[in-house]
């Protein structure tokens, strides 16, 4: 099985339905709706979430945001380096290399993966 993280995060629940029918196992409503609330959170119901934690602690994010945070902390030496080793890999599964591009690493709206892809048609389900 292949689970890439955008897709997870972009809908979490088909995501949880598809790790879990893969392991045989039934998803529970009480995890459904716990992976809702905490994959898109709004103030009230993270603060119920994260309640007897430090609020500062608590991890709970919104996961579509979380696909794209990664742009304003890794090093652009980093992505190089990465585009290099993995450039192939990168395209088997669906990532669009960034190639030292401003434009595509500050712009959201452009995104840096597509939905369809070629590992995507190696297991069935």
């Amino acid at each position: 099985m292949i689970q890439r993280y955008e897709d997870f995060a972009m809908n979490p629940l088909k995501g949880l339905s598809r790790l879990f029918e893969f392991a045989g196992l039934p998803v529970l409503e009480s995890v459904k709706t716990w992976l809702n609330k905490t994959a898109h959170p709004t103030n009230t119901n993270r603060d119920e979430l994260c309640r007897g934690v430090f609020l500062h602690l608590c991890t709970i994010d919104d996961a579509s945001a979380a696909v794209n945070r990664w742009r304003w902390k890794v090093l652009p030496c980093e992505i190089d380096i990465i585009e290099h080793y993995c450039k192939h890999v990168m395209w088997m599964t669906g990532y669009k290399p960034i190639e030292r591009s401003y434009e595509l690493i500050s712009n959201i709206s452009i995104p840096l993966f597509t939905e369809e892809y070629e590992a995507k048609g190696w297991f069935h389900g």
